[in-house]
């Protein structure tokens, strides 16, 4: 069967429910956390998400301001979702499909396998997937699924009628309005914010009062270790709102350096130019030309 005939069939199945389904998702866990991550079972319990964090149908993961998330599934299909981000996976009913409900922020999926199959919906849109790799973000104005790999098919919820589909390296969006359309995409500058990028900040262009120092010392040996993510961890414990001019560079380098180049150049703003700053931000210029 054609993928997008495959497509058309996965939109048909969630509205009508006539067919059986065999849940592409079985059980899964949370493999890596950084920051607040809260996780509520299908029975309304809520707990902080840890690794190992069991999830089944219909538990609930969001991630607070600076945190992620990573899930691996069963069939070796992974998530990861960015700060600000609420899912979850809704379990078959009345042989309807799975779905992946992305209540607001960002997911990226991608499997280590084969095209996987996936149901999602959003505020904005519905639609179905068979793909290795792709990005589904979602704003109060606006849901846009971007596809690096595989086939992507997206209806407007309030008239299914309206719909678009692409194959690999393009983007759809969807409005709070309605409307829907299509373009093609650079990956480079869209996947980017997912990656983690090389730690290149010279810690010792930094200036800390040696209390700041004390504080911040797990932050800044990770950090010359490479080690982002624990880096990152640290630092927020250390410092959650970041005052002076050395923390904002750390603060602002950590962001670069988890591939978030929008919020590094917010961070740095209003700061003074020197060294730490204008390589920063030349980097920053770089990945998003």
């Amino acid at each position: 069967m054609k993928s997008g005939r495959w497509m058309s069939g996965l939109l048909f199945l969630w509205l009508s429910g006539t067919a059986a389904w065999s849940g592409v998702f079985q059980r899964g866990e949370v493999i890596a956390v950084e920051g607040m991550v809260r996780h509520v079972s299908a029975s309304g319990r809520e707990t902080a998400a840890t690794n190992g964090t069991r999830l089944d149908f219909g538990d609930r993961l969001t991630t607070d301001e600076g945190a992620r998330a990573q899930i691996r599934w069963a069939d070796k299909t992974e998530f990861r979702l960015r700060e600000l981000s609420s899912i979850q996976l809704l379990p078959p009913e009345n042989s309807q499909p799975v779905l992946v409900e992305l209540w607001h922020g960002a997911i990226y999926l991608f499997s280590r396998d084969q095209p996987r199959e996936l149901g999602f919906r959003t505020s904005h849109a519905v639609g179905g997937t068979r793909g290795t790799e792709y990005e589904l973000r979602v704003t109060k104005d606006e849901t846009v699924v971007t596809l690096f790999d595989g086939h992507v098919e997206v209806s407007v919820l309030t008239n299914l009628l309206a719909k678009a589909n692409l194959n690999s390296n393009g983007t759809i969006t969807v409005s709070a309005s309605g409307k829907i359309s299509s373009a093609g995409l650079s990956i480079s500058n869209l996947v980017q914010w997912w990656l983690y990028y090389p730690t290149v900040l010279d810690l010792k262009e930094l200036q800390f009062t040696p209390g700041e120092s004390a504080a911040l010392e797990p932050a800044l040996t990770t950090y010359r270790r490479g080690d982002v993510r624990a880096a990152r961890e640290a630092f927020r414990r250390a410092c959650p709102a970041p005052q002076h001019e050395g923390e904002r560079i750390l603060h602002a380098a950590l962001r670069l350096a988890s591939g978030e180049a929008d919020e590094a150049e917010t961070a740095l703003s209003g700061l003074p130019r020197q060294s730490a700053t204008d390589g920063l931000l030349r980097l920053i210029r770089a990945v998003t030309a």
